[in-house]
């Protein structure tokens, strides 16, 4: 397990080709590992058109097919772990959704709270 990032894009670049927005929520990952079926609970940090940003306890490596389940996204589907950094024995992932969330999901999460 590294000590501080996995990631299978080139370093030092950007890559997203959506703009990001910070979205707290639950989300649920199941996969399938070298032990067998695995499930985790955690939480999205933000969300894009095309992804998630999200942090769980467990680890998962880079180039992993997950399902990702978010009720309050109306998600659940397939992704793939982009990246991997451990954040004091929490790991931030990046997700690429299969299916890119439709443009209206995305706008509704990024409109303010009324306050």
């Amino acid at each position: 397990m590294p000590d501080q990032v996995e990631n299978n894009a080139e370093t030092g670049r950007d890559q997203r080709r959506a703009p990001r927005f910070r979205y707290i929520g639950v989300i649920f990952l199941s996969w399938i590992g070298p032990r067998g079926r695995n499930h985790v609970m955690g939480r999205c940090l933000d969300i894009s058109e095309g992804g998630l940003g999200i942090e769980i306890a467990s680890y998962i490596s880079a180039d992993t097919e997950v399902r990702v389940r978010a009720e309050w996204a109306n998600l659940d589907g397939a992704a793939m772990v982009r990246h991997v950094t451990n954040e004091g024995g929490v790991f931030h992932l990046g997700l690429e959704l299969k299916e890119p969330f439709p443009p209206e999901v995305v706008a509704k999460i990024a409109e303010p709270d009324p306050a």
